[in-house]
């Protein structure tokens, strides 16, 4: 991908904002994008009249710059720019609209019940489109309203999207869904459907599953089908731990004798073995950073970095890492009150040096069980 030379028309610099988003590089296109939209929504009649195509690019580039706020979280910014959009194209264009400013609504939590009157109003008009299902279930699932994303998701899947990724989302959801109703049995099926369906073979649901339901039994049955050696390595060692089995401490050792880089997963729970059979924290946090490298580091993951820097004396990197841990989770929508689950609290002082040192930081933490927040 060759970087387009700068210059000042309108074009060129929106051929630089489209080549910093493919690359990734949000922070770079931030202002050329808000520069752009400045100019364009400030174009004299003249202008306007005399070059027509340029109305066309300020749409665009008003609704990239609209997205590009509510991602940052932005809220009053990005609802005045879909506002603007709504007065400002042909009606025929306001799907689009709508369904950025639901979403606006939903992600922000003041108006969580009028995005999903938005939404259901657009579902309904379009009954193919699965984002705008997708994105229906997730609001109805943020509200509870269990009953209804059922149906909404069992829709979705019946699309038959034509991205995996899609399809992926709507049976994981469906897979919420069950599991917050406590209905254990048919998220098993969920999920084994959505493994026979995708050719997937990720038991690592399931096991968390029936480890909050505290179904040891099945978490048993489960392992037995788990071909990679790392993961089942770590989950009959947590199995130990959660039973009391004086035999716990070995089979942490064993998982931390294993080399993960002959796993393409696993490296966070790797991570977690070597903390708990005391092992050096440089190497869990060596192994974090590569599976951050890789993108395939958990949420879990972050907090065990966390907790390998407490262990390695460097409280200044446990605030920031946990800093950066909560802005994370409310980036993904998972936590408003900025506070990290007890079951992570729990973890935390396990693997602590010392536990009463960890009360330093337990202002990040819910510090008492709440069972609503202890599903991942």
């Amino acid at each position: 991908m060759e970087e387009p030379k700068l210059s000042g028309s309108y074009e060129a610099l929106f051929e630089q904002v489209e080549y910093l988003l493919k690359k990734g590089d949000r922070e770079q296109a931030m202002p050329i994008v808000e520069r752009l939209y400045h100019r364009l929504s400030n174009l004299s009649e003249n202008v306007r009249t005399r070059r027509p195509e340029l109305e066309d690019l300020r749409v665009v580039v008003t609704s990239i710059l609209a997205s590009l706020y509510r991602e940052d979280k932005k809220f009053d910014e990005a609802h005045a720019l879909y506002e603007e959009l709504l007065a400002t194209t042909p009606e025929t264009d306001h799907d689009d609209w709508e369904l950025g400013l639901a979403t606006l609504k939903i992600d922000s939590g003041e108006d969580v019940a009028g995005g999903l009157d938005i939404l259901r109003g657009l579902s309904v008009a379009h009954p193919d489109d699965i984002s705008i299902w997708l994105t229906l279930a997730s609001g109805l699932i943020q509200l509870k309203l269990y009953d209804e994303g059922e149906t909404t998701l069992k829709h979705a899947i019946e699309i038959k999207p034509i991205d995996d990724k899609d399809l992926r989302l709507a049976y994981g959801l469906l897979f919420v869904v069950y599991k917050s109703r406590g209905d254990y049995a048919e998220a098993e099926r969920v999920w084994v459907q959505w493994m026979q369906a995708s050719g997937d073979k990720d038991l690592i649901p399931l096991f968390e599953l029936y480890f909050n339901a505290e179904d040891f039994e099945k978490v048993e049955s489960w392992l037995e089908k788990e071909k990679n050696r790392l993961i089942a390595g770590f989950y009959r060692a947590q199995l130990a731990e959660r039973r009391g089995d004086p035999a716990a401490k070995k089979l942490w050792e064993k998982v931390a004798a294993i080399d993960p880089t002959k796993f393409d997963r696993g490296w966070d729970m790797w991570a977690e073995a070597v903390l708990r059979s005391d092992g050096n924290p440089e190497d869990a946090l060596a192994a974090i950073n590569e599976s951050i490298m890789q993108r395939t580091v958990t949420m879990r993951g972050v907090m065990l970095m966390a907790t390998a820097f407490f262990r390695m004396g460097n409280k200044e990197a446990v605030h920031k890492t946990l800093q950066d841990y909560i802005q994370g989770l409310i980036a993904n929508g998972a936590a408003r009150d900025t506070k990290i689950q007890y079951a992570h609290w729990q973890l935390f002082t396990e693997l602590a040096p010392n536990p009463d040192d960890a009360l330093e930081f337990e202002t990040y933490f819910n510090t008492t069980p709440l069972t609503e927040q202890d599903t991942d």
